[in-house]
């Protein structure tokens, strides 16, 4: 009882404290470790999402879509877009956008979409979306319609005439017409969907406020 040293009890309560602590510290960890990575994972459809949507509005902006035919195949949909105006330095006024959509492939979700390389041809590019697979507890899971990989969950597309107009100044009547197409991304870690969301007129005509435009509508 006289011995200043620690007893062998005081030991092992000693050794559990430093196991739990160094237990505690480990789960925070990987749980700090997961969240950066379930976040890294939205960040990266986020930037897919943007990146495509970028690439088919500004073809649309600065070539002016003049129309759009689709046809589908199962999970797959061919749009042929046709613009007004061709592309720079070519003689080019049509790209194709292909989608690629499967409920049970990982790896046949991706994207088509023609380019115009330095020889003023068209080459396809694919964009496959990012690996983001989900393994942990945070996986969506319960329906059939679940999955553990990021997929296109749906697909929606109109070519749709709104409404005829009668031009008050030439008496021309200008069919107005839109293109919507909305690719829904689906990440099992997230309840909600990222969209490629695009929606365009379709041979949209400039028209240049003059006096006697301004006369007319003054009046």
């Amino acid at each position: 009882m006289g011995n200043k040293g620690m007893t062998l009890i005081e030991l092992l309560i000693g050794f559990l404290v430093t196991s739990a602590i160094v237990v505690s510290m480990f789960n925070f960890i990987l749980d700090f470790s997961g969240d950066e990575q379930n976040l890294k994972k939205k960040t990266d459809i986020r930037t897919y999402k943007n990146i495509v949507t970028k690439l088919i509005q500004t073809d649309i902006i600065k070539n002016e879509l003049k129309s759009v035919s689709v046809s589908s195949n199962g999970n797959n949909y061919d749009f042929l877009l046709t613009f007004n105006t061709p592309f720079e330095n070519t003689g080019i006024t049509t790209k194709n956008l292909i989608v690629h959509a499967s409920s049970n492939n990982k790896d046949d979700n991706f994207i088509v979409y023609d380019d115009i390389n330095n020889l003023g041809q068209k080459q396809k590019v694919r964009y496959d979306l990012p690996n983001t697979s989900c393994t942990g507890s945070k996986c969506r899971a319960g329906s059939s319609t679940d999955s553990d990989f990021t997929r296109f969950s749906s697909i929606g597309t109109n070519i749709h005439d709104v409404y005829n107009t009668i031009d008050p100044i030439t008496q021309t009547n200008y069919g107005v017409n839109y293109f919507s197409l909305d690719i829904a991304i689906s990440s099992p870690e997230e309840v909600g969907d990222n969209h490629i969301l695009i929606v365009a007129p379709l041979n949209y005509r400039y028209c240049k406020i003059t006096d006697k435009d301004e006369e007319y509508y003054s009046n």
